[in-house]
C-alpha cells in the first residue's frame, strides 16, 4: 500500500502554531507522540507544545464511489 507520514516536530521552548491548508484533516493515525493529550486527528491549525512532537500515517485508500482514491487512514474496511 502507498502510504506517507507527516511528522510535526517544535524544537522551541514556547509553544508553536501553523496552518495545514492541503492536507487532509480526517482519517489519519497518530503512530507516535510525546504529550498524552495529543489529538488523534489531524487538524488544519496546529498548535504545538515546547519540543512536542507528533507523526500522523497518511494511507491511500479506495473509496467506494468509482476508482477515485482519496488520502487517508485504512483501518481494514476498505478493499
Amino acid at each position: 500500500e502507498d502510504q506517507f507520514t507527516i511528522v510535526l516536530c517544535n524544537f522551541r521552548q514556547n509553544s508553536s502554531e501553523f496552518t495545514l491548508k492541503h492536507l487532509p484533516q480526517r482519517n489519519t493515525e497518530l503512530i507516535l507522540y510525546n504529550y498524552i493529550d495529543a489529538p488523534e486527528q489531524l487538524l488544519e491549525t496546529i498548535s504545538l507544545k515546547p519540543y512536542e512532537v507528533r507523526v500522523y500515517l497518511f494511507k491511500w485508500i479506495k473509496m467506494d464511489k468509482g476508482k477515485e482514491r482519496e488520502w487517508g487512514f485504512s483501518n481494514g474496511n476498505y478493499n
